[in-house]
């Protein structure tokens, strides 16, 4: 289990390896209910508009499974049964996953002007090695990151000398001793990135929509 939410739950491990099945008849009242309903609500806030993460396996969770595997799984109308399998659990592990992940999206490095390649090349190596990662690149100015504290706090070491500045969504501040071109373009950027996509980044069963334009200054890394 990739998220905090299922992580240790053995009901929603066993359904994982398809060794087990939660339904109206099997396993109707657990934890894994409680935990499945709470993934689902991330998915769509109102999909428990009645119940809410109750716990028991009823007629509006069931058919809230249903309609998750049809317009999350792409399983046709036709073919979906009610009941949380395999890849209910796994899909809904990482929605999961994301949503304890959203949080830490959307830094912002900013290089100095002087900055190499080199320089370049060491932030984002030193961003890997603390659990980051690289989302997008902005042009050889800035990148966008995700990343916990441990990101957070390597890049902050290293405002001064390799960054300008690190951005982040509490505190959305243009960096210090940046011309006034380069500062546009940083604002800019700020200001077109979407939280939302960001986090898709993370999750390549999203990927397939459309992304977002950045004046032509996004490149993949």
């Amino acid at each position: 289990m990739l998220s905090q939410l299922f992580a240790g739950d053995p009901l929603l491990e066993a359904i994982a390896l398809d060794q087990e099945r939660i339904s109206r008849q099997r396993h109707r009242r657990s934890p894994a209910v409680r935990r499945a309903q709470t993934a689902l609500l991330l998915w769509d806030p109102s999909c428990l508009p009645a119940s809410g993460p109750d716990g028991d396996y009823g007629n509006e969770t069931a058919a809230a499974v249903a309609r998750f595997k049809h317009e999350e799984l792409g399983v046709p109308v036709a073919e979906v049964i009610d009941d949380i399998g395999p890849r209910t659990v796994i899909r809904l592990d990482e929605i999961a996953a994301l949503s304890e992940a959203h949080g830490s999206l959307g830094m912002l490095m900013v290089a100095v002007p002087s900055a190499t390649d080199d320089d370049l090349i060491a932030a984002r190596a030193a961003v890997e090695r603390s659990g980051g990662q690289i989302l997008l690149g902005l042009g050889r100015l800035a990148s966008a990151v995700g990343g916990g504290q441990a990101t957070r706090d390597t890049l902050d070491a290293m405002v001064g000398t390799l960054l300008a500045g690190v951005v982040t969504p509490d505190s959305p501040v243009i960096p210090d001793g940046l011309d006034t071109e380069t500062a546009e373009s940083v604002a800019a950027w700020i200001s077109m990135l979407d939280p939302a996509y960001l986090l898709a980044q993370l999750d390549p069963h999203r990927l397939d929509g459309p992304r977002p334009d950045l004046g032509g200054c996004v490149r993949e890394l």
